[in-house]
């Protein structure tokens, strides 16, 4: 029986065939000519064409084969005999090389791999959560401090601002209008939607107040705030007399009258106020609060009055 050769391939790798299937692989292109070929029982590489007779067509196409563009097949090209049983070197039992088919590994490793180590880190995050989740919410509350820090600066400049404005209208409005304590002035300004108002406008306003809210004088104070009046107007002229007592009758009725007759009106009876004795002038203006505090249904500013010392002394 013919023992089997050891043949080279062009990939390097090495292979045993008998003599039969060497000329087979030969005419089927997966050997040539130049292929070396170890014989059994030597340690030295022939060729194919050295230690077997290839026959004349065989030598025909060992010379083809020989040629610089020839390029000798791999032996992966061979046909795969699937039924054959195959030994621990890759060949079948008949002789015949036989090719391992190639399996692709399985995804689940890295799989599980990926998902222990997404476990980890989950836990990690659960376990370290007392330490990092207190900063994080700190760090959150002081921005939200800050935030409401910032509104409520805003807020406050904005009420300081409305202040400073109701401020100066209030001084504006006493300056011009002396028949009028203070307090008067800020409650009538308080009455208004606004809460800032004009000395013209104060003015209107608490003369047509002053209308609705004399019924709260007993018959002395009604008799006294007449006299009052009469020496307020005492200063002015008679075209300026009529004129005032028109319009504050047009005012006690609500009928219209425009902003520059507010503002002349004004004018004339603040004029006529600065002239008048400083202690007559204080009464004006105390009953004028009582009357305007009883018009809009607020209880009159308690205000000493001249003479009210001597009173309180005697109590």
């Amino acid at each position: 029986m013919a023992r089997p050769h050891k043949l080279r391939l062009a990939d390097g790798s090495v292979i045993e065939l008998e003599p039969s299937d060497m000329r087979s692989w030969f005419e089927k292109g997966l050997i040539n000519a130049d292929t070396p070929v170890q014989v059994p029982g030597s340690n030295t590489w022939s060729t194919l064409s050295q230690v077997t007779d290839l026959g004349g067509g065989a030598r025909r196409r060992a010379a083809a084969q020989s040629r610089p563009a020839a390029t000798p097949s791999r032996p992966s090209s061979a046909p795969v005999n699937r039924s054959a049983p195959l030994s621990s070197s890759g060949f079948s039992a008949r002789g015949g090389a036989q090719r391992r088919e190639y399996v692709e590994p399985s995804p689940w490793p890295r799989r599980l791999v990926i998902g222990g180590a997404v476990a980890l880190a989950l836990s990690a995050v659960a376990f370290t959560s007392g330490w990092w989740l207190p900063a994080i919410e700190k760090m959150v509350a002081s921005f939200r401090g800050r935030d409401d820090s910032s509104e409520r600066d805003a807020a406050a400049k904005a009420e300081d601002e409305m202040q400073r404005r109701h401020r100066l209208a209030v001084q504006e409005a006493a300056q011009q209008l002396p028949h009028l304590r203070t307090d008067t002035i800020e409650l009538v300004m308080a009455s208004s939607a606004v809460g800032v108002l004009d000395p013209s406008e104060v003015f209107r306003r608490a003369y047509e107040a002053a209308g609705r809210g004399l019924p709260a004088l007993d018959r002395a104070e009604a008799q006294e705030l007449s006299g009052l009046n009469s020496a307020l107007s005492s200063s002015l002229s008679a075209r300026e007399r009529v004129r005032l007592a028109d319009y504050i009758e047009r005012v006690r009725g609500r009928r219209p009258t425009s902003p520059p007759e507010d503002a002349e009106m004004a004018r004339l009876v603040g004029r006529a106020a600065t002239a008048m004795n400083p202690t007559r002038r204080a009464r004006l203006q105390a009953l004028f609060a009582k009357v305007v505090a009883s018009a809009l249904a607020a209880p009159p500013p308690v205000a000493q009055l001249p003479g009210d010392d001597a009173a309180a002394a005697t109590r």
